[in-house]
């Protein structure tokens, strides 16, 4: 029986995979583009093709290796949503150079599989992961294990941008992001702060304490807790 279910999970694999590459009728929109359409349907199917089989194929590697340690799978249900969810994994895995962040589509299709949650969510864990780089979940992670800081933030783990903890009085300060990723610019973490504050995965902490400022100061969120649990490695 386990055995037939894994079986169930490579057929979809495949199928998703087989119709993802196979694109004729987009090829020949492509080529009816005036004066350009046959430079970008060389690049596709050029090296540009290359690039993508190569990016899928190192996934679908990762998240082999994976699935080969899970002893026991919960039945998948439906069949076409996973085959859906694989679209999308395919779609968001062609556009990353990251190795490292497809790595985290694999561990995000495993836990799937292994753990049955709701499909939309599993369908959402992936449009979230699609639109972080590294530095994101990088900062999400930095969040997630930063210390417990004193007044004003009274007990919550607390980021800050640089290193001066202003307002903040006495006790642990919070974890700068540029002291613990320091191959990162600090406009670079900035903007990456900003962008996870407006997915609803970093709080604004510094707004509405004395003393501190805005964008300086955050917390992590349920949300981003919840997305960092699907990237958890088995």
């Amino acid at each position: 029986m386990e055995k037939d279910k894994k079986k169930k999970i490579e057929k979809s694999l495949a199928k998703a995979s087989e119709r993802y590459a196979n694109q004729i009728e987009l090829r020949a929109a492509i080529q009816l583009i005036p004066h350009v359409g046959g430079a970008i349907d060389t690049l596709l199917c050029g090296k540009g093709a290359k690039i993508q089989r190569e990016r899928v194929f190192h996934f679908l590697e990762e998240l082999k290796k994976r699935l080969q340690k899970v002893e026991e799978v919960i039945g998948l249900g439906d069949e076409e949503d996973l085959f859906d969810l694989m679209l999308d994994v395919f779609d968001a895995v062609i556009r990353t150079k990251s190795k490292e962040k497809r790595r985290r589509f694999a561990a995000l299709v495993t836990n799937q599989v292994v753990e049955k949650r709701p499909w939309e969510e599993a369908d959402m864990a992936v449009w979230l992961l699609g639109g972080l780089s590294d530095v994101h979940v990088e900062i999400l992670k930095q969040a997630k294990q930063a210390p417990q800081c004193g007044r004003p933030f009274e007990n919550l783990k607390v980021l800050i941008l640089t290193q001066q903890a202003n307002g903040v009085k006495g006790g642990t300060g919070p974890l700068s992001l540029v002291a613990s990723l320091p191959q990162h610019s600090e406009a670079a973490l900035r903007m990456a702060c900003a962008e996870l504050v407006s997915k609803g995965l970093l709080l604004d902490e510094g707004v509405g304490h004395l003393d501190t400022e805005a964008m300086e100061y955050f917390v992590e969120t349920n949300l981003s807790e919840w997305l960092l649990k699907w990237l958890e490695e088995r």
